[in-house]
């Protein structure tokens, strides 16, 4: 038999002796066994290849653009052409006085050059903005000039035109190197009194044009500990973060790298810097639905795990707040819009078990962590794995501990509020012995169902005629129910439809219009005029 060919040893070589042998003996019909082994593991190399450009390429994406520094002979020849010798020299001038009138004739020719046929360019815009960090400087004492200088940043900042990332390559956007540039220098502004609101206005500006998390990964290369920067300004850098959190919302921010910046500032020996990352991390919590609470305190000191978990719990029912201010050209979704945090995850079989433990702080405390875990969502969260736990709650209904069974309806009601419409399905058998707890002698107990079903039905949207059936027995059946539940009935039947069914009211209605109590008396008559036809 002849020897194996070049195009051979491929098979030989994954085959061991075995594939040697039938090489050998097979001729010509192990050639093309071996072209085969030789065509896979081109294949092979080239998916390999594609997989290692595709994560190079992802990875690249994911990284901060690399920003290219100025070429200062150009902006100095650039400068030389846009400004007069005389105002330069006014510019560095020992008199505070030419220095900011210096400053106001540069904001004049600026605003000529808007107005003229030759719109200014972002090039032009870099060249002043170059021009007055070098003299007067941001670092300029008096504040009368430092405030003229700030009027200037803003003022080119907002009229510096848009650029069209789409036909630029990455990293040569000049607008954005303008920003890059410019990012640094504000956040050291943040922390002096004179230029603070004017340094967050131009910051804030950035964050319109370029998005959150181009601005701040600006902020976490200049400022993330440890950088050196001063305490005072990592301080108002935090302020900063949380204000634009509050004022843009979370977007496409990174929860990871924002809590990895407040960790870094938590690890310092600074009593207010602690302070102040810790209520920036609350500003992040209540503005995201997701849970930071185990990233935030991972290998920290247990004393300052306490301040951290005593903090986050008092935002966890607060609702985020609407954003005032938008990036450019970015969707807003409404909240109700937005997907539903899956808390499944923390709805364990022990926290299951421990609402029917034999001792009843057990049984508290499974509640109020549940409640927390909805609260952990800003009460959006996804049905999944939540009804077992509308189950044990309805058995904590009937609990001998009276102050469990208002904990349990009120838990009722955040579960509501939480869910959404989807609660409609659960009305028929978890409202009943809701609705039965009005007959309750304890106060606290009645008040929590009254707040449990208007959650349902404000918070949840659930409709108003998915209760209508269920409320003719509790007016039947527990008389001491009626001063409560008739005003919420009268209050709620104008939202009724116009079809709806509430025939089943009459009677309970007329059985009140004889009841002991005068304004139960009242309000049936209120109730009787709302229910007869026409009205």
């Amino acid at each position: 038999a002849p020897a194996p060919t070049a195009t051979a040893p491929p098979a030989a070589a994954t085959g061991g002796r075995k594939a040697t042998r039938k090489a050998s003996s097979g001729g010509a019909s192990a050639r093309p066994a071996g072209k085969t082994a030789a065509v896979a593991a081109a294949e092979r190399v080239a998916k390999h290849e594609e997989h290692t450009e595709a994560k190079a390429e992802a990875a690249s994406a994911a990284e901060p653009e690399a920003i290219p520094e100025l070429i200062i002979s150009e902006v100095e020849e650039k400068i030389d052409a846009m400004v007069t010798t005389v105002m330069r020299e006014q510019l560095s001038d020992g008199d505070w006085q030419d220095r900011q009138s210096a400053l106001q004739q540069l904001q004049i020719l600026a605003g000529q050059r808007l107005e003229g046929e030759c719109p200014i360019t972002c090039q032009e815009v870099e060249v002043l903005l170059y021009l007055v960090k070098q003299s007067p400087g941001y670092g300029e004492a008096h504040p009368k000039v430092a405030s003229s200088l700030m009027d200037v940043v803003q003022f080119l900042v907002a009229q510096c035109p848009v650029c069209n990332e789409k036909r630029v390559a990455r990293g040569q956007c000049v607008e954005k190197r303008i920003a890059a540039h410019l990012i640094p220098d504000m956040a050291e502004l943040l922390s002096q009194s004179k230029t603070r609101f004017a340094a967050e206005a131009v910051l804030c500006s950035l964050v319109e044009r370029h998005g959150r998390t181009f601005v701040f990964q600006q902020v976490y290369c200049y400022a993330k500990p440890p950088s050196g920067v001063p305490i005072k300004t990592l301080c108002a850098v935090l302020e900063w973060m949380s204000m634009c959190v509050e004022e843009f919302g979370v977007g496409e921010l990174s929860m990871d790298e924002l809590v990895g910046f407040v960790r870094a500032c938590l690890n310092s020996v600074n009593p207010n810097l602690k302070r102040i990352a810790i209520a920036t991390l609350c500003m992040f919590q209540r503005c995201t639905r997701e849970d930071l609470h185990d990233r935030a305190v991972r290998d920290l000191k247990s004393v300052l795990v306490t301040n951290v978990e005593r903090e986050l719990k008092k935002v966890a029912s607060q609702t985020p707040p609407h954003p005032r201010r938008f990036v450019r050209g970015e969707e807003v979704v409404p909240l109700a819009d937005q997907p539903r945090a899956d808390v499944s995850g923390k709805l364990t079989p022990d926290l299951l078990a421990s609402f029917a433990n034999k001792d009843w702080t057990k049984r508290r405390d499974a509640m109020q962590r549940l409640e927390d875990i909805l609260l952990g969502a800003h009460k959006h969260a996804q049905p999944k794995g939540v009804s077992p736990f509308i189950s044990a709650l309805k058995k904590r209904l009937t609990d001998s501990n009276k102050n469990l069974v208002a904990l349990a309806l009120h838990v009722l009601g955040v579960v509501g509020a939480s869910l959404g419409p989807i609660m409609e399905k659960t009305v028929k058998s978890v409202l009943p012995p809701m609705l039965a707890c009005l007959n309750d002698q304890k106060k606290s107990v009645v008040a929590a169902v009254m707040e449990a079903i208007d959650a349902w039905v404000e918070d949840a949207k659930v409709p108003l005629a998915a209760f209508v059936p269920h409320l003719p027995e509790p007016l039947l059946k527990a008389p001491t129910s009626r001063a409560d539940l008739i005003p919420w009935i009268v209050k709620k039947l104008p939202a009724l439809p116009a079809d709806a069914d509430t025939s089943v009211l009459v009677a309970p209605t007329v059985q009140c219009l004889q009841d002991r109590n005068a304004q139960v008396r009242h309000l049936a008559e209120e109730m009787c005029a709302l229910l007869l036809p026409g009205n």
